[in-house]
């Protein structure tokens, strides 16, 4: 069995945000790592920070370029839904005025989004599961009336 590790919340805090660095530490020789090398995008600057663990994701792009115009998307191209759809403005704004949109309701009525591709969301096979769960209660609720 694999020991748990517990992030250090002092040592969280002292990350940079992910959209101002770059990642470009080596693995040689040792399956364990003691520090990552961050590269500032900005400046160049580098940072060792010390880390007893680091986990890779890859592929977090959220493919929702057919949803363009159609439907929300924030800044990063996750889909808006719940508040951040009530909140949209324009021709992309939600539409009715009886109602605000479910959770995972995207800024049309009746259309939902569920795992990576949400705005806001675990970005886990787990949490699409759940997300999936979830909007089928809500299409429910939509047919209802």
């Amino acid at each position: 069995m694999l020991p748990v590790v517990d992030a250090d919340p002092t040592a969280q805090s002292a990350l940079p945000t992910p959209d101002s660095y770059e990642f470009f530490s080596e693995y040689e020789g040792s399956s364990w790592k003691n520090e990552v090398t961050l590269r500032a995008r900005g400046n160049g600057h580098v940072d060792e920070v010390p880390s007893t663990a680091v986990f890779v994701m890859i592929g977090a792009d959220p493919c929702t370029e057919a949803a363009t115009g159609i439907l929300a998307l924030d800044a990063a191209g996750y889909l808006l839904c719940g508040t951040g759809a009530a909140n949209c403005e324009g021709h992309l704004g939600w539409p009715l005025k009886d109602r605000e949109p479910h959770l995972l309701e995207t800024v049309r009525p009746g259309v939902f989004a569920a795992g990576d591709v949400r705005a806001g969301a675990a970005n886990r096979v787990a949490g699409a599961v759940g997300d999936g769960a979830m909007v089928v209660r809500f299409a429910h609720d939509v047919l209802a009336g």
